[in-house]
């Protein structure tokens, strides 16, 4: 199985529901999204990248295997590399409590649920 990652995307809140069906593709699992009002310098917003406008913290899990994927299309189609649009990265998820921990939050225990119905 494919290493399990936590992805967190932060973008402004009116991209949050588009970013979410696209990402949704690729097996993103559990996502949260929370309203933010930051606190960094203007001088920091500005080396990230994302301004001051309102901002999401989309938070959710995804297999690294479809990291870069994800990636292209915050991209491509959400245009990440410009300033202000959004900034994402990942974390790795080490441990978790039990196998059938992981298998929820990769998403193998909602597969196997939709087969057997």
């Amino acid at each position: 199985m494919s290493e399990l990652k936590l992805l967190v995307i932060i973008t402004q809140q009116k991209y949050v529901e588009r970013i979410l069906k696209e990402i949704s593709v690729f097996g993103t699992k559990f996502h949260t999204v929370y309203k933010c009002k930051g606190t960094a310098t203007n001088q920091l917003l500005e080396v990230l990248g994302i301004g001051e406008e309102e901002k999401s913290l989309i938070a959710c899990t995804v297999l690294s295997k479809d990291v870069e994927k994800i990636d292209d299309v915050l991209l491509k189609k959400f245009h990440f590399n410009l300033k202000q649009r959004g900034v994402s990265f990942t974390l790795p998820i080490g441990t978790v409590g039990g196998p059938a921990t992981l298998k929820i939050l990769s998403g193998v225990a909602v597969e196997n649920a939709k087969r057997s119905k």
